[in-house]
């Protein structure tokens, strides 16, 4: 696992977003297995792997949408949040 993905997940982060990432975005349970992996330790590959059960070529694959749908939403609700303080 690329040492960015640990260094992103494991910023500090609300309780309230993290529930939003994980409840709102229609994430199959293996895809929440591994949000909340890589949210709640940082380890190498094989850690996560091992964590979430899920073997190394669908976890990687997973990993990647997983990334693409939460990146979205934060650009999503960043634009929400601008038009509102225009407003």
């Amino acid at each position: 696992m690329k040492q960015w993905v640990n260094e992103v997940y494991n910023a500090p982060i609300s309780v309230n977003l993290k529930e939003h990432l994980l409840n709102d975005l229609g994430l199959s349970s293996d895809d929440k297995k591994i949000l909340l992996s890589v949210m709640e330790h940082s380890g190498d590959s094989n850690y996560h792997y091992d964590n979430t059960g899920i073997p190394k070529e669908r976890f990687d694959r997973k990993l990647i949408n997983i990334n693409l749908t939460v990146f979205t939403e934060l650009i999503r609700l960043s634009n929400r949040y601008l038009q509102e303080k225009q407003h």
